[in-house]
């Protein structure tokens, strides 16, 4: 990143934003899926799980907060290491104080889901304030059409994953539906070439093992 800003490299910089949007979706979605599908069963198997059950809206929250924050790719290494890092502070220090802000009026009335949605909301704002900087100042973009079929995806895997049948023994749901879940999703990212540094990655350690490449 550092060289193409020296170069004024702008295309490859685009080309890096992009992908790095694309495998940190796939790998976070990915992972959101097996926790969203297994979270019931997850809190069964721990000790006072009523009492942690009630906070699952509270997780998925603060998932998709994370989810929405890697989606935006390597926005900070870009931004940091441009000549408008100081826009960057700036940024920084108007979601924290509005984090701040939106907890001291949310916590009040909703408890710790207050919390997580002042966490979402000040991401967001974020990463918006850094994405319009980033395409107005520099015409950089880190979606493509990918982040739509990558969506897609996981709307399919997940819809599939809530209506696998269950058992009465949580820690078996939580091998069978995660690994399926798990292996649909990544299955087909890999087919579909949803995020072709991964699937680079994904053949060289299967060329290591001997196994041919399927994608």
């Amino acid at each position: 990143i550092s060289k193409y800003w020296k170069e004024e490299n702008r295309s490859e910089l685009n080309k890096i934003y992009k992908q790095s949007s694309s495998s940190l979706m796939v790998i976070s979605i990915g992972l959101f899926l097996c926790i969203v599908i297994g979270l019931d069963d997850l809190f069964m198997l721990m000790p006072k799980g009523d009492e942690y059950g009630a906070a699952k809206y509270i997780v998925i929250m603060l998932c998709i907060a994370k989810i929405i924050d890697m989606a935006c790719g390597l926005n900070n290494q870009i931004f940091s290491m441009s000549n408008k890092y100081k826009f960057l502070m700036v940024f920084l220090l108007i979601a924290v104080l509005l984090n701040v802000g939106l907890n001291l009026v949310l916590i009040p009335k909703y408890g710790i889901e207050g919390s997580a949605i002042a966490t979402i909301i000040s991401i967001i704002i974020f990463n918006i304030m850094k994405y319009l900087f980033l395409k107005v100042k520099f015409n950089l973009d880190p979606f493509s059409i990918k982040t739509f079929k990558i969506l897609g995806v996981a709307l399919v895997v997940f819809a599939i994953g809530l209506f696998l049948p269950r058992t009465a023994m949580p820690l078996l749901n939580l091998f069978i539906l995660c690994g399926v879940t798990f292996i649909l999703f990544f299955l087909a990212a890999y087919k579909l070439h949803l995020a072709p540094e991964l699937n680079s990655f994904c053949n060289k350690q299967l060329i290591r093992v001997g196994i041919k490449p399927f994608d």
